[in-house]
């Protein structure tokens, strides 16, 4: 803080007892907190409120809200499912790999905003760090306080078609080469093979149908 920084800028005789004691408490560090949190922070806590609030309308609404999902690859996006069994879950094949994505932080928008709230009022982070001597979020990069995205790809050409297991934590994926293979989420190894490339023609239509695959 700036000790010569007063709102007190006023000509009238008056006003100097008030400037004098604010000169005198904004020299007092064991204070300084404070004011940071009181007066300066004005404007954060306004903004954390409406920040709350946001936080209740999500809790309370029972609406569905509708995500929008940016491909930035050159490469266009050939098919997807979103996995039955694991909310939040989904496949992503671009012709060139498999990508399977853990995007469940990104749906719970609630609770993210309550964990990071804290985050986003700056006055509460500077009184926070204000004894450290070092910046944490640069001494310690690696450091995220919400893992939003986690991904696994796997080399695998020419994937056209993809369907998800209703009840039973597997997809299927169809080739242009014929091949079909049955894959576990997260596991990186396909667990069945029942077609391989280049002995059939390309896969146009596939889709689980209760215990099997058509």
């Amino acid at each position: 803080m700036e000790t010569n920084n007063t709102p007190f800028e006023y000509a009238d005789l008056s006003v100097l007892p008030v400037k004098r004691i604010w000169l005198y408490l904004i020299r007092q560090d064991h204070i300084l907190p404070l004011f940071i949190k009181h007066i300066f922070g004005f404007a954060d806590q306004q903004n954390e409120s409406f920040l709350r609030e946001g936080v209740g309308e999500l809790e309370s609404s029972d609406a569905v809200n509708v995500f929008k999902i940016v491909q930035r690859e050159h490469e266009p996006i050939a098919a997807f499912c979103c996995s039955e069994v694991r909310h939040g879950w989904l496949v992503v094949s671009n012709t060139r790999e498999l990508q399977e994505m853990d995007i469940t932080a990104l749906l719970n928008d609630a609770k993210n905003l309550k964990l990071s709230a804290w985050l986003f009022n700056r006055t509460e982070l500077d009184v926070a760090l204000d004894g450290t001597k070092r910046d944490v979020f640069k001494v310690y990069p690696f450091y995220h306080w919400i893992q939003f995205l986690q991904m696994y790809k796997r080399q695998v050409n020419g994937i056209r078609r993809l369907d998800s297991h209703p009840t039973m934590p597997y997809y299927v994926s169809g080739s242009s080469d014929g091949s079909i293979r049955l894959w576990e989420w997260g596991v990186g190894q396909p667990v069945f093979t029942p077609r391989i490339a280049g002995q059939y023609a390309k896969v146009c239509f596939l889709f689980f149908w209760f215990q099997r695959f058509v």
